[in-house]
């Protein structure tokens, strides 16, 4: 059983996934926690890698930015994103 540090909420928002300049949207939101969120994106993403977020949660215009994240895994479930502290 995995203990988690914070708690994990379904959300729904969608977004961009930059790398290197690169935009990928992301196409699908799992859960979003305080330090981190998983989602699928068409991004080639790999352990370690280091991203920005621009998240659009519903009822806002302006997105949510975010630097510095850093991709703890991908795979068939999708990709999990641990936030800067």
């Amino acid at each position: 059983m995995i203990v988690r540090q914070h708690p994990r909420f379904h959300a729904s928002f969608s977004g961009t996934l930059i790398h290197r300049r690169e935009r990928h949207a992301i196409s699908k939101s799992h859960d979003l926690s305080r330090r981190g969120c998983r989602v699928k994106s068409t991004c080639p993403a790999y352990t370690g890698m280091k991203v920005d977020l621009l998240l659009m949660l519903p009822n806002n215009k302006i997105p949510i930015v975010i630097q510095g994240a850093v991709v703890r895994w991908s795979g068939a479930e999708g990709i999990g994103i641990e936030f800067p502290s």
